[in-house]
């Protein structure tokens, strides 16, 4: 797998061929590591997974701007890494804080999925791992916990799209907020669903927030528009804080 960087030209976006291309030969990436499976830039950092890395146990780079080059400045790894995690899947970053998720990590229950968030150290990314490790309070098994992440300052939204509420493979996402003594491992704040929660729905196969307000996505929905024509649903942080609700609209 390789990354391409592009650099906004003077004035707006256009057609353009890369800048640079990159390819993490620095750090002895292999053959079916998938590296870019997932990306995501916040400044002059940016993160890329690589989720089949060591037999799927998954990896993360992090990225630099330097003014001319994306240089790779740290790998980020699972402290309880094993085959099949899939850890890099999913990555978001918001100021100093790196989101990673890992859907197929097991516990006791098969593929229930976790998500890792990394805090930059005083002195500068460095190869690490994780601050602190995020579960659902009610997972289970095949749930893929992880499959997408979303950070946006002090509040972290993770998909399960294929958890089971009222219907198989219904979806779910799920809100956790940083606690004041800083990120630890820990369950979630408020969890969210489709108040039209279908079978197959997979709710929380994309997910992203910005600032108070989150949008999930369930790309096999169906609705007026045909079988599995997938919506998108937004969810607004009510005043008394995020608690366990169903969406404030829906996007067709």
């Amino acid at each position: 797998g390789a990354v391409y960087a592009y650099l906004k030209p003077g004035g707006d976006w256009s057609n353009a061929t890369e800048t640079q291309k990159i390819i993490d030969i620095q750090h002895y990436a292999n053959i079916g590591d998938k590296y870019g499976s997932s990306v995501f830039i916040d400044g002059e950092y940016a993160a890329v997974g690589a989720p089949y890395d060591s037999a799927a146990t998954g990896k993360a780079y992090v990225l630099h701007y330097d003014g001319t080059d994306w240089i790779t400045i740290a790998q980020l790894t699972a402290s309880d890494g094993e085959i099949s995690d899939y850890f890099g899947k999913s990555v978001s970053i918001s100021e100093d804080n790196i989101v990673v998720g890992a859907y197929g990590y097991d516990d006791v229950n098969y593929s229930i999925g976790a998500v890792y968030v990394f805090t930059k150290p005083s002195g500068g990314w460095r190869n690490a791992t994780e601050t602190a490790k995020l579960t659902a309070s009610d997972g289970s098994s095949n749930d893929n916990f992880g499959y997408s992440v979303s950070i946006s300052g002090n509040t972290i939204i993770v998909g399960t799209p294929k958890d089971d509420g009222s219907k198989t493979n219904g979806g779910s996402a799920y809100i956790f907020e940083k606690p004041s003594g800083g990120w630890t491992d820990a369950t979630e704040t408020a969890k969210l669903t489709a108040s039209d929660e279908g079978t197959s729905d997979y709710f929380g196969y994309s997910v992203d927030i910005s600032e108070n307000t989150a949008v999930v996505g369930a790309y096999h929905e169906d609705n007026a528009n045909g079988n599995q024509s997938g919506s998108a649903y937004v969810f607004v942080k009510p005043s008394g804080g995020w608690s366990n609700m169903n969406e404030t609209a829906k996007l067709t």
